[in-house]
C-alpha cells in the first residue's frame, strides 16, 4: 500500500481518535485472465476493534449498503471455493 494513502488514513483517524476507525483493503492487480487473478492484496486497519465490527455489521443489516453485496459475494466466493477442493 503506497505510503501517502497509509499516512492519509492514519491522519484522518487521528483527527478525532477516539470516534473514527477505518478499514482499508486494497488490490493491484498482476495478472488476470478468466480463471484466476494474481494480485497483491494490502489492508489497514486503523481504530478500536469494537468500533470497526459496528461498521461491517451495519454494512450487513442494510440491504441497501453497496459493501454488503460484495462481503456476501466473497463469503459465497469462499464457499464454494472450499465445496470444490
Amino acid at each position: 500500500m503506497n505510503e501517502n494513502l497509509k499516512k492519509a488514513i492514519t491522519d484522518w483517524q487521528e483527527e478525532n481518535k477516539e470516534n473514527r476507525a477505518i478499514i482499508v483493503i486494497a488490490l493491484e492487480k498482476i495478472s488476470s485472465n478468466e480463471e484466476s487473478t494474481s494480485a497483491n492484496i494490502a489492508a489497514a486497519i486503523i481504530g478500536k476493534h469494537n468500533d470497526l465490527v459496528e461498521a461491517i455489521s451495519g454494512c450487513l443489516k442494510d440491504k441497501n449498503h453497496p459493501a454488503r453485496s460484495i462481503i456476501r459475494e466473497a463469503e459465497l466466493k469462499i464457499a464454494i471455493d472450499n465445496i470444490l477442493k
